[in-house]
């Protein structure tokens, strides 16, 4: 019998917040409508995801300041910043919006379960 998941194990392998398993994604960027394995509806009301965004600032902050740091202790020219970040961000972006939809399911299930 394999090992029942930990609420983080589940946020990184992007499962059900309720019962741990069943896949958020059909897709790597193509959400599912409900849990394929305990059949909770995600998306609960229109702007539902509105939480989610503050969730997607903070990684996206958490992706771009350490890499200011970085270019500024390297002495990078202050014009190279925003490239370099602009490339940090548009690789992880996609990745950082369904992580942050993730959190923000799994945060809505801890606060109000159902």
């Amino acid at each position: 019998m394999p090992e029942p998941r930990t609420r983080w194990s589940a946020i990184v392998s992007r499962r059900c917040p309720r019962c741990l398993e069943g896949s958020v994604y059909a897709k790597i960027f193509e959400p599912n409508a409900e849990c394929p394995t305990c059949g909770l509806v995600f998306e609960r009301e229109p702007g539902y995801f509105l939480g989610s965004f503050y969730v997607s600032y903070g990684m996206g902050a958490a992706v771009a300041i350490p890499t200011v740091l970085v270019a500024i202790f390297l002495e990078l020219p202050f014009l190279w910043l925003f490239p370099i970040v602009a490339v940090w961000v548009g690789l992880f972006g996609p990745l950082i919006v369904t992580y942050s939809r993730v959190l923000w399911y799994h945060l809505d299930q801890v606060v109000d379960p159902r």
